[in-house]
């Protein structure tokens, strides 16, 4: 998903597979990408150097910022359809959604990119 989104900031604007109806447009996506490979850089570099050590207290501190500060540069949309690949369900998103009643706690919220390989077995017997 990621390699997807980084082939979308090299195409045309006019040729983008049409968003989510709730993500407001490309340029908050292709932000999240940019600083994502900015940050995957930095840490792989920091790992080839004296500081690799240090490397795991990078991946701690990765997770209050996007549970804290992603939120306040991000609607939540655009994190939902940015995250799901990884979390299908029980997004931080999703916690406050719940709170505010607006997710379905069964089905869970409309993700942006959705899993057509499996089948509903529902009703069948």
């Amino acid at each position: 998903p990621i390699l997807y989104r980084f082939f979308h900031l090299l195409t045309p604007l006019s040729e983008l597979p049409a968003l989510p109806r709730d993500v407001k447009g490309y340029r908050g996506v292709h932000i999240y990408t940019v600083i994502q490979i900015v940050v995957t850089v930095v840490i792989f570099i920091v790992t080839l150097t004296k500081a690799a050590p240090a490397f795991p207290v990078l991946i701690i501190i990765l997770v209050p910022i996007r549970l804290l500060l992603m939120n306040k540069l991000w609607d939540r949309e655009t994190l939902r359809f940015v995250d799901a690949w990884a979390c299908r369900k029980g997004t931080p998103e999703d916690d406050k959604d719940l709170l505010a009643g607006e997710v379905n706690e069964k089905d869970g919220p409309s993700l942006a990119m959705p899993d057509t390989t499996l089948q509903s077995t529902e009703g069948q017997a």
